[in-house]
This record gives C-alpha cells, structure tokens and sequence, in this order.
C-alpha cells in the first residue's frame, strides 16, 4: 500500500492510501481518504490537473459535501457509509452513450445488495435504489462530452452502518434491515467485482439486454400509486423506461406522461 498526500484546488492538503484492485478488468486502483469535501469532486479535480487512465476509484469515509442528482445534498455518518466514485472512460463503447453507463452501474450496486439482503432491490427511476419504499442507495454520473462522450465520474452512496437516519428520510440503511452491523472494508471489496462485472456487460452487451433487465426491477412498474407533477398530486402507473432513458407513466385518465427527471416526484405515502 502507497501513502500519498496532494494539494489540490480548495480542498487543502488531501492525504490518501492507494493500492492495486486486484482481479477486476475495469477498476484498478483504489486511493482511501478519511475525509473529502466529495469523492466526484476529488475526480473532476484530478481531471483538470492530470491525463488519467479509467478505472480509478476514489473512497471517503466522510463527505463534507455530498451531492446528489441536481442539486440534492448527500447525508452521510463518518465511517458508516460506502462512499466512492470511479473514473471511466467508455473508450469505443460511447456510442452506446451515458444512459446504458447508468442502467449498468444501478444495476451492478442493486444485483450486490440484492445478494447481501436475500430480498428483492428495485430500481427507482433514474437512479436509486429501494427496499420495501425506502431508499438505500444513490447514483450520480457526471459525464464528459466534447466532441463525443469522453469519460464519466461515478459517484456511489450506499447505507450501510447508519442506525439513526434522520426524521423525513425515507431511507434505510443495510445494517438496519439485517438487524447487524457489516464490515465495511469487505462491502467494498466484495463490490467491485459486481461492479466489473456489469462494466464489461456495459462493453460488451447490446443496451436493450440492460433495458429490459432494468425494467425488470422498476421500482413500481405496472403498480398504482401516487405521483406529483408541478402542484398536481395524482394517481399513475410507470409502464417502463425507454431505450434513451425516458419514463413512462400513464395516469387514470389514460395519457402517457414522458416527465423528465425532477418534474415527476414519487409519493410514498
């Protein structure tokens, strides 16, 4: 293990352990920090500083400053959680584009914590995952597009350890549903591989097998419940998710509304 320490923009004086990944084709290195301001931030510093090869992963025990998609605020207890995010280059595969990037990796984290839990993981559109209508996970991608589709910041949040999540949240905690703590170095560990996994699918498989393993675990696909659009509260039902990553959603009058992200908001009670 390496033991590095870096100055870098307004994030003063980081210092990081890194070692090799081994056994994984597209994660290759990993650089441990205790505390960041955010792991996709530390990337897209990096980026601007220095060429840099795929599959980096950057891990914190403690993000400062975590965000979420559009804005959000990640909430995080120091050394609870699995915070990290890994830099990727989708090399001859950006034609398949961002979106195909995004169903692999909620895939990749919902196939492991379906495999930990020994219960069903859903996909929330565009980029969470629920268990039993709470949320223990979440996923940021920042792409990189000049002329073409460059390289992506993947950015995981997954509960693992937090015990007492905060008053309106409605998430959960792996720790919390198994009813025991896990260790948190071996989560990781044991990750990657799955993550590899679907980033060699992500390579190698047409979009559509993704889709259709992706609209196979569609939080409340063909079930009906209850949405809010602008100030309108209604009932509706998510009939899928297309090819370029738009929701489908039919309401009781029977249009199909094609919302973007952050004009749909899901009502859980």
């Amino acid at each position: 293990m390496f033991f590095c320490k870096i100055s870098s923009f307004a994030v003063p004086s980081l210092t990081f352990h890194m070692r090799p990944i081994e056994g994984c084709r597209y994660l290759t290195e990993l650089r441990e920090f205790e505390v960041v301001d955010s792991t996709n931030d530390v990337l897209r510093r990096w980026m601007k500083e220095e060429s840099m090869d795929s599959g980096i992963v950057v891990q914190a025990m403690h993000q400062t400053s975590g965000r979420g998609q559009f804005g959000t605020s990640w909430q995080n207890q120091e050394g609870k959680d699995l915070l990290m995010s890994i830099f990727f280059k989708p090399g001859e595969a950006f034609t398949k584009g961002p979106w195909t990037l995004n169903m692999s990796i909620c895939l990749a984290l919902r196939k492991f914590c379906n495999d930990i839990l020994g219960r069903e993981v859903q996909v929330k559109w565009p980029n969470d995952l629920i268990v039993n209508d709470r949320k223990i996970a979440g996923i940021l991608i920042e792409n990189h597009i000049s002329h073409k589709w460059e390289s992506s910041v993947i950015g995981l949040g997954l509960n693992v350890n937090q015990g007492n999540l905060p008053d309106g949240f409605q998430a959960a905690s792996l720790a919390g549903i198994l009813g025991h703590s896990l260790e948190l170095d071996r989560l990781r560990d044991g990750s990657f591989f799955e993550l590899d996994a679907y980033l060699h699918r992500f390579t190698q498989e047409e979009p559509n097998d993704l889709l259709a393993e992706y609209n196979g675990h569609l939080y409340r696909k063909d079930q009906w419940a209850r949405f809010k659009k602008a100030e309108r509260i209604f009932r509706g039902m998510i009939l899928g998710v297309k090819e370029d990553g738009t929701l489908l959603l039919r309401d009781e009058e029977g249009r199909v509304i094609q919302p973007k992200t952050k004009e749909i908001e899901y009502i859980w009670k």
